[in-house]
């Protein structure tokens, strides 16, 4: 559990659009919003590992995963790589 002093250290968000028959669309954006990857990944372990080999590459040690999926363009907007909230 953190502390409530201590300063959060990096994260990175990573948004899953959870696609019925096809692969699913991941975008993997800094904290601040700028794009860092594009990627796709079936429900297995090793493509969701690559996953986030991708969203990790080149960012600091300690750098947390934060993930947002779900169905109906929850989580990523897939034309243009933004993170936003399901719809109702």
């Amino acid at each position: 559990m953190e502390q409530q002093d201590e300063q959060p250290g990096p994260r990175r968000l990573v948004g899953i659009d959870l696609g019925i028959a096809s692969r699913h669309a991941v975008r993997v954006l800094e904290a601040d919003g700028r794009l860092v990857c594009r990627a796709s990944c079936v429900p297995a372990v090793e493509s969701l590992a690559a996953v986030e080999r991708a969203a990790l590459a080149g960012a600091p040690e300690g750098t947390r995963l934060a993930v947002v999926s779900g169905a109906h363009g929850a989580g990523v907007d897939a034309d243009r790589g933004v993170l936003r909230p399901p719809r109702s």
